[in-house]
């Protein structure tokens, strides 16, 4: 990753994030009609030896594994949801996933 390419941990540049944040909507945009997609936001910032861009390749493989964790933690979080649901659980026949990664499929 870049923090190992590099030596700089992004987390606390207010501006660095937003710009992470933007491009990684982007390509979850991307990746509901190809494999894989490219990262490219170049002067992500700066050190002593000048200006770092960051550039790789999100496949969609490497996606579901980011999402893994919040998406389990969902679904144990449904039982809890479903008890108090109205109607009663047992009328619920299919549960939709909406929005982000639940485009994906």
């Amino acid at each position: 990753g870049f923090r190992e390419a590099h030596g700089i941990d992004l987390s606390a540049d207010h501006l660095a994030l937003v710009r992470l944040h933007e491009a990684s909507e982007a390509a979850i945009l991307a990746l509901c009609s190809s494999p894989s997609v490219p990262v490219s936001l170049p002067f992500i910032t700066a050190d002593a030896s000048g200006p770092k861009h960051l550039e790789q390749t999100l496949s969609r493989a490497a996606l579901e594994r980011l999402i893994e964790p919040a998406l389990a933690a969902a679904i144990d979080a449904l039982p809890a949801a479903l008890a108090d649901a109205s109607p009663a659980p047992q009328g619920v026949d299919q549960l939709l996933l909406a929005g982000g990664a639940a485009r994906l499929d």
